[in-house]
C-alpha cells in the first residue's frame, strides 16, 4: 500500500484494480456528491464497512478505487511503533498462517477471513 500513488485533491490512496488484484468486504455506500475546493462537484461511489464510508470509486464500476485517507491501518509484527526494539501488541482477531497472516474481521454477523502479510483493519483487502 505505501507504493500506491496519494490523490491530490484529498489524500485518497489510488489503487488500479486492473493493476492489482483488491478483495473488498464492503457494503454499497451511495452515491455522494463533493465540492472541491476549486469548485468542481465529484460524484463518488461511497464504499462502506457498515455505516463507516471506506473508499469511493468515481464510476459505479470503474477500476480506479481510492481508499479514504485514515480508513487504513496497517500493522504487522514487524512494526516498530516505539522506536525501540518492542513489538506492538497483535490483536486476537490474527493468526500466524506460515509465512502469512490469517486475519479475521467481522461485519455485523457475519465472519470473514483473509490472507495477507498486514491485517488492515476495517478494509479487507488481498493484493497480489
Amino acid at each position: 500500500m505505501a507504493l500506491l500513488p496519494i490523490r491530490p485533491a484529498d489524500n485518497s490512496l489510488v489503487l488500479d484494480t486492473n493493476k492489482f488484484m483488491a478483495r473488498t468486504y464492503t457494503s454499497d455506500g451511495g452515491v455522494k456528491i463533493v465540492k472541491r475546493k476549486d469548485g468542481k462537484l465529484e460524484r463518488q461511489y461511497r464504499l462502506n464497512i457498515g455505516r463507516l464510508p471506506v473508499a469511493y470509486r468515481s464510476e459505479p464500476e470503474g477500476h480506479i478505487l481510492y481508499v479514504l485517507d485514515s480508513a487504513l491501518s496497517v500493522m504487522s509484527n514487524d512494526s516498530d511503533v516505539s522506536g525501540r526494539d518492542a513489538r506492538p501488541p497483535v490483536p486476537p482477531c490474527i493468526l500466524p498462517a506460515g509465512s502469512k497472516v490469517q486475519v479475521g474481521a467481522h461485519a455485523k454477523a457475519a465472519c470473514s477471513f483473509i490472507e495477507h502479510q498486514a491485517c488492515w483493519y476495517g478494509f479487507a483487502a488481498a493484493i497480489f
